[in-house]
């Protein structure tokens, strides 16, 4: 279904026609698809019926390791309540030094830490 929404349909490469993604030699030409769902359209309760789904799932044994059981959504929603937390967005030290190289290198002011 990906290769017929975002190859076929969109007149993009799809396939065997994708370039690899380390040659440069040619236009990549990736086509996208997005589609908006309204559930209700479909049966009535979806909410109550999701609900009862994503009970169910947290509701298992965790997988040996793991201390939590995820659905779509938790890790996004853990993320913000951190950034909320921390008062911004957290960042790798490598990636705030990328940050410096680069605005030393085209004279521009650094960023900003917390």
């Amino acid at each position: 279904m990906v290769e017929l929404f975002c190859g076929i349909l969109s007149g993009s490469n799809f396939g065997q026609n994708i370039r690899h993604w380390t040659c440069h030699a040619a236009e990549a030409d990736l086509g996208q698809c997005f589609a908006a769902i309204n559930p209700e359209m479909f049966a009535p309760g979806f909410e109550g019926r999701l609900s009862e789904l994503i009970h169910h799932c947290k509701d298992q044994q965790p997988a040996e390791g793991e201390r939590e059981i995820l659905v779509a959504g938790d890790p996004e929603s853990k993320h913000i309540a951190l950034c909320n937390r921390l008062g911004g967005i957290p960042y790798y030290k490598k990636q705030m030094d990328f940050a410096d190289h680069l605005a030393e290198k085209y004279g521009v002011e650094r960023l900003h830490r917390l």
